[in-house]
C-alpha cells in the first residue's frame, strides 16, 4: 500500500520541513557576499525572494539564511588573527605603501595592532597638520578600543590616516601607537591634535610628539559639566530667569572670550554672582582651562573644530556596519570600504569645485568673486557666511589706516549676551590684516571683522597669503602622480576585476532566455574543468622545476648549518604564523555587564557570609551546640505529649 497514513503538508509549509529545505551552493555564495557587504538578514530575504519569484516560492526560511550568513563567524573562531595577518600581508603585496605592525605578548597573543595604506599616507602628506584621536568606540568581539587617526581634507571633510586596535589604555600602549604612527608617516608630526580627556594619553603625547599642540575635546567636558552639575543649570520653569541667565553667561564665557585675561576675570565673577561656590565641578573645570577652553587655543591650528566630532563621525560609520561580535577581519574589510567612500567623496568634491560655480553670489564685491575662483566649494561657502556677517557690523577708527574697532550694530533684533569690540590691525603697504579673534590662525580663512575693514577701505583683492593652499583649488589632487597605484597587467586584483565585469556582462545577456541561460551554464562548467586542468598542469611543471633546481643546488653546494641569527629569524617567522587571538581588553570605565538587582545582591552577600563561617571552629561549635539543643527539646516535648495521652 503506497498511500500515506498521515495528512500531507501544505505546499506553503514545505520549507519548514528539514527534508524539503533546498539551498543551492550559488545561493549560499550569494548570501555570504551579501553578508560581507553588511546587508541585514531581512534585506537578504527580500533579495532572494525576488529572485525566486516571491516569498512563498522561497524554499527556506529566514533562520536558514541567518545560519548560512553566520557560518563565516565560526570560520574565524580561534584563528581570527591568523586571517588578519594573511589579509595584511596580501594588502602589503598589492600596495607598496601599505604598512602594518603587530605587538605580541609572551604567549604570542596580539595585544596591539596598527595599519595604514598608501592612499592614507598620501593624505597625511597633504593634510597631516591636524589629527583627531579618540578611543571611545569598541567594535569587535574582544572589546579592543578602536583608535582611528582622523584628519580633515581640503574640503573640510573627514579622512582617515591610519587605524589601531589597543589592548589597554596605559601610557606605554599609547606611546607605542603614537610612535608607530609617526614611523608609518615618515616621522612627520602634526601641528595640532585633539583628544578626549585622558591623562595617560596626554602623557604619551607629551613624550612622543612634543612639538604638537594638544587640546582636549570641549564637547566631552561640557557634557560632564551638565551631568555633574545638572541641578545648577536645569531650568525647571519658564519663570526661572536666574538659571536662564546663568546658562547664557556660562556659555558666553566659555566660547566667546577674546583673551585669557578676560576669561580668568569673568569666571570668578560668574561664581560670585550666581553663588556657585559649592558646585565642585566648576573649580576642576577652571583648573583645566588651558587644556580645553577655546580662547587658550585661538592662535593654534584647529580648523573649524573644538571637539573630536571627526572621530565621533568615523566611529559612527564603523558602528553602523561592524558590531561587537564581529571579528577584527571584518573591521579591516569595513575600513577599506569606508576609505573607498572617503576618496569617492573627495573626487566628487574636486570635480564640483573645478567645474561648477554658484548660481548667484551674495554680493558684487570683487573679493567674493576672487574667493570663488580660488577656494574649494565647501570652503567658499564658509567664506560667504563670514562675508554675510559684515552686514551686522559697525566700525570706528582708532588710528586711521592702522587700528579699527569692529562691533555688532545696535539696531538688530538679536543682540549679543555680552557685547564685545574686536580690534583689527592693518598695514596697507604690506597688505597685513589681523584681528583679535585670530580666526585666520585657527581656521585658515579671514574673519568677518577683517572683511568688514577690507570693504570699508575699498580693498579690491584678498592678499595671496590669506588664501592658503590647503583650502584652495590649487592643491595637488590625491594620487595623481603616485606610482604605487598604477597597476600593471600582472596584478591579481586587476585581473579579477576585469574578469568579474566581463562575466557580469555575459551573464546579463544569457539570463534573458532559458536556452541561453542553460547554454552558458554548460559552457561555464566546461571552462571550469579546462581551467582546473591548466592550473594542475602548471603546478606539476612548477613542482618538477623546483625538484630539478634543488638537486642542482645540492650537487654544487655543501650543506651548511644555519647560524644563530638565521635560526632566530626563522623562529620569529614561525611565531608570526602562529599568533593567537587577543584576550578581552582591559579598558577603563564600567564594563558592559548587567547590574544585579537588590535581591540578587542580598543573596550573594548571604552566600559570602556562609562561606566565611564554614572554616571558623567557633562557628562550627556554636552550630553543633544549637542543633543538639534543638534535638533535646524535640525529644522532651515528644515524651511530654506521650505521657499526656496516657493520662487522658
Amino acid at each position: 500500500d503506497l498511500n500515506h497514513n498521515h495528512n500531507l503538508c501544505l505546499p506553503e509549509e514545505r520549507k519548514f520541513l528539514y527534508s524539503h529545505k533546498d539551498m543551492t551552493q550559488e545561493e549560499k555564495s550569494l548570501i555570504l557576499t551579501l553578508k560581507e557587504c553588511n546587508i541585514p538578514t531581512r534585506s537578504m530575504v527580500v533579495i532572494l525572494a525576488s529572485l525566486c519569484g516571491g516569498l512563498s516560492s522561497l524554499p527556506y526560511t529566514k533562520k536558514d539564511i541567518s545560519n548560512v550568513a553566520s557560518s563565516s563567524n565560526s570560520e574565524t573562531k580561534n584563528k581570527d588573527m591568523s586571517q588578519v595577518l594573511r589579509y595584511l600581508r596580501k594588502k602589503e603585496a598589492e600596495d607598496p605603501g601599505f604598512y602594518f605592525k603587530l605587538k605580541l605578548d609572551e604567549n604570542n597573543k596580539v595585544t596591539n595592532m596598527f595599519w595604514t595604506d598608501g592612499r592614507c599616507r598620501d593624505l597625511y602628506e597633504q593634510f597631516g597638520d591636524f589629527v583627531s584621536f579618540d578611543i571611545t568606540y569598541k567594535t569587535n568581539r574582544y572589546d579592543l578600543p578602536f583608535a582611528p587617526f582622523v584628519g580633515m581634507t581640503g574640503h573640510a571633510n573627514t579622512c582617515i590616516f591610519g587605524c589601531a586596535f589597543l589592548g589597554d589604555e596605559t601610557i606605554e600602549i599609547f606611546k607605542w601607537v603614537f610612535q608607530t604612527f609617526l614611523t608609518a608617516m615618515g616621522g612627520k608630526e602634526p601641528r595640532s591634535i585633539i583628544t578626549d580627556q585622558d591623562n595617560a594619553m596626554r602623557s604619551a603625547i607629551a613624550q612622543v610628539i612634543k612639538s604638537t599642540k594638544h587640546r582636549n575635546c570641549l564637547f566631552h567636558i561640557m557634557k560632564n559639566c551638565r551631568e555633574k552639575t545638572s541641578t545648577t543649570f536645569t531650568i525647571t520653569s519658564k519663570s526661572d530667569e536666574t538659571k536662564k541667565q546663568l546658562y547664557k553667561d556660562f556659555d558666553d564665557i566659555v566660547h566667546n572670550c577674546l583673551t585669557e585675561q578676560e576669561f580668568e576675570t569673568l569666571w570668578p565673577q560668574m561664581i560670585e554672582k550666581y553663588n556657585l561656590q559649592n558646585v565642585k565641578y566648576l573649580p576642576l573645570m577652571f583648573k583645566a582651562r588651558a587644556t580645553c577652553i577655546p580662547v587658550y587655543f585661538k592662535n593654534d591650528w584647529f580648523p573649524f573644530i573644538h571637539s573630536t566630532t571627526l572621530s565621533e563621525g568615523t566611529n559612527a560609520r564603523y558602528k553602523k556596519e561592524v558590531g561587537p561580535r564581529h571579528s577584527v577581519t571584518s573591521s579591516l574589510k569595513e575600513h577599506d570600504r569606508i576609505n573607498d567612500r572617503i576618496f569617492e567623496t573627495q573626487h566628487s568634491n574636486d570635480h564640483k569645485s573645478n567645474t561648477k560655480r554658484p548660481k548667484e553670489f551674495w554680493s558684487d564685491y570683487c573679493i567674493e568673486e576672487q574667493a570663488c575662483e580660488l577656494y574649494n566649494s565647501s570652503i567658499f561657502e564658509r567664506f560667504q557666511l563670514e562675508l554675510e556677517k559684515t552686514l551686522m557690523l559697525q566700525t570706528s577708527i582708532i588710528e586711521e589706516g592702522k587700528t579699527y574697532l569692529v562691533f555688532a550694530a545696535t539696531n538688530q533684533t538679536r543682540q549679543e549676551w555680552r557685547p564685545r569690540k574686536y580690534v583689527v590691525m592693518t598695514d596697507l603697504p604690506n597688505e597685513d590684516f589681523s584681528c583679535i579673534c585670530a580666526k585666520f590662525s585657527k581656521d585658515g580663512i579671514l574673519c568677518c571683522h577683517v572683511l568688514k575693514i577690507m570693504l570699508q577701505l575699498n580693498v579690491q583683492k584678498i592678499p595671496d597669503k590669506y588664501i592658503i593652499d590647503r583650502w584652495s583649488k590649487r592643491e595637488k589632487k590625491i594620487a595623481t602622480n603616485v606610482e604605487r597605484f598604477t597597476y600593471n597587467g600582472d596584478n591579481l586584483a586587476l585581473r579579477y576585476n576585469i574578469l568579474s565585469k566581463k562575466g557580469a556582462l555575459i551573464s546579463s545577456k544569457a539570463c534573458k532566455k532559458v536556452e541561453t541561460y542553460n547554454y552558458l551554464l554548460e559552457e561555464m562548467d566546461r571552462l571550469d574543468k579546462h581551467i582546473d586542468s591548466m592550473l594542475a598542469q602548471e603546478e606539476q611543471i612548477t613542482t618538477l622545476v623546483d625538484i630539478a633546481e634543488d638537486s642542482m643546488i645540492a650537487e654544487d653546494e655543501t650543506i651548511t648549518e644555519p647560524n644563530e641569527e638565521e635560526q632566530l629569524q626563522e623562529k620569529e617567522t614561525n611565531e608570526e604564523e602562529e599568533i593567537q587571538d587577543p584576550d578581552q581588553a582591559n579598558t577603563k570605565g564600567r564594563k558592559s555587564i548587567r547590574r544585579k538587582r537588590i535581591v540578587e545582591q542580598i543573596i550573594d552577600n548571604n552566600n559570602k557570609k556562609k562561606k566565611r563561617s564554614k572554616g571558623d571552629p567557633k562557628k562550627i561549635m556554636e552550630k553543633t551546640f544549637l542543633k543538639i539543643s534543638l534535638l533535646f527539646i524535640y525529644f522532651l516535648n515528644a515524651k511530654i505529649v506521650q505521657k499526656t495521652n496516657l493520662w487522658l
